[in-house]
Parts: structure tokens; sequence; C-alpha cells
């Protein structure tokens, strides 16, 4: 596994750095972590090799940890996000950037969990939906998927940057994705939370700003469930 940390602060760099070795030595997970003090150095250093995840500081000097945060979104391959900053009244603004978890500098006493999560989710993205489209086997990572949609015996599914179709009832891929990150909010819809910008009473909005429909008698499931991942960001 290949973590950066990116802060400003070389103190709480070298001190933190040593906290996680500890961390992820004590789940016998194998680790290279890489320290850099700005988004520049970040993204010399997501050039040279692969990144599993990122742990970002948001207070930093002539670009902060949102505005990073927003370019690592744009990358093919995103290492997971988690937010370490001193502030507390972030952390609803840090939703628009998907962050895994926003960890507070003085409550360290939640890295344990965050760890736990970290290892959970590279584990879920190695998980795959596999489908037959034009005589063809493909296999597409769960966290990839944006959304999927049922129309005349058939599913429409998107990523960022792919839209598949295959024939396939929605309810045997409801099965296959589980409901740790996907909720079916509507009859023809079945849609992943990791990609949930907003969430109205009636619609959701996703990152690639898809609308996708609510229907009445899943409002209360899918506020729920919606809730309950975004909870992972608690203070």
């Amino acid at each position: 596994m290949r973590v950066i940390v990116c802060d400003d602060d070389k103190l709480f760099l070298q001190q933190f750095r040593n906290i996680l070795e500890k961390a992820f030595n004590t789940r016998r997970q194998v680790v290279e972590i890489v320290c850099v003090e700005s988004g520049t150095d970040l993204f010399l250093a997501l050039g040279q090799q692969a990144t599993d995840v990122v742990f970002l500081d948001i207070e930093m000097p002539n670009e902060d940890g949102f505005s990073v945060a927003k370019r690592l979104s744009k990358l093919a391959n995103k290492p997971l996000l988690v937010f370490t900053t001193s502030i507390e009244t972030l952390v609803f603004e840090s939703f628009e950037h998907e962050p895994i978890w926003y960890l507070l500098k003085s409550n360290m006493n939640q890295l344990p969990a965050v760890i736990d999560k970290i290892i959970y989710k590279l584990k879920h993205t190695k998980k795959y939906l596999e489908f037959l489209n034009s005589n063809t086997q493909h296999r597409v990572p769960l966290s990839d998927i944006l959304y999927l949609e049922s129309k005349d015996h058939y599913i429409t599914l998107h990523t960022q940057n792919e839209i598949y179709r295959f024939r396939g009832k929605l309810s045997d891929i409801e099965k296959q994705v589980g409901k740790e990150f996907f909720i079916r909010c509507h009859a023809s819809y079945l849609v992943n939370f990791q990609y949930v910008k907003a969430l109205g009473k009636s619609k959701l909005l996703l990152s690639d700003n898809n609308i996708i429909p609510i229907s009445r008698n899943k409002l209360e499931e899918t506020q729920d469930t919606f809730m309950n991942y975004k909870g992972s960001l608690r203070l």
C-alpha cells in the first residue's frame, strides 16, 4: 500500500508518519508513506507511482486542501482521500470532494477506525461487476460505477468514462453489488453513494451533475442510507 501525507507543517508530518506506520504495522499491512508539503509536491509524487491513499491538510498556503482535492478528483485512478485538519467547521463543505473521513488533528483516537476503513475500501475496489455485452465479457470495478438504469429488460451502466448496455434485471445486479455503497432509490435506478453530491426530496445529484429520481416509497430508505454513509465523515 502506498500512502501520501500532504501538510505544510513539518513537525506534524514527522509525528503523523510515525503514528501511521505503527497503525498499519499493527494490522500487518505493508505500507510506504511519502510526506510532501504542498499540492505541487503531491502531484509530483502521484506521478511517480500509483498511490492508494492521500491524507490531505485543508489549510495550506498557495493552494488549500479543497483546491488540491478538486484536482485529485480528475485523476483517472484517484486515491482514497482523508482530510486531516484542525478546523471543525469545514466538515460539510468537504462532502463535495468525497473524502472517506474528516480527521481532526486534535482527535487522533479515530485513526484506527480510519485505517480499518481504508483497508476495507481498498479490498472493496477490487470487486467487479461482470456482464456479457455484444458477446464480450466485461468486468467493471464496483468503485467505478456511478449508477445503473433499467429499461425494457436492458441495463445501462454508467461510469465516469464509459457507458455499457446489456440485457439483465436490476434486482439481480442489486444482489451482486451489495448494499454497502449502492442504493435502489427507484425501481429503475441503482446508485453508488460514493458519487452522490446532494440529496433532495425527490432526486439525487451526482458528481457528474446527472440527476437521478427518488421514488416516494424509497425516499426514507434513501435518506437514511445517505446519512449513514456520510456519517463516516463525523467529527
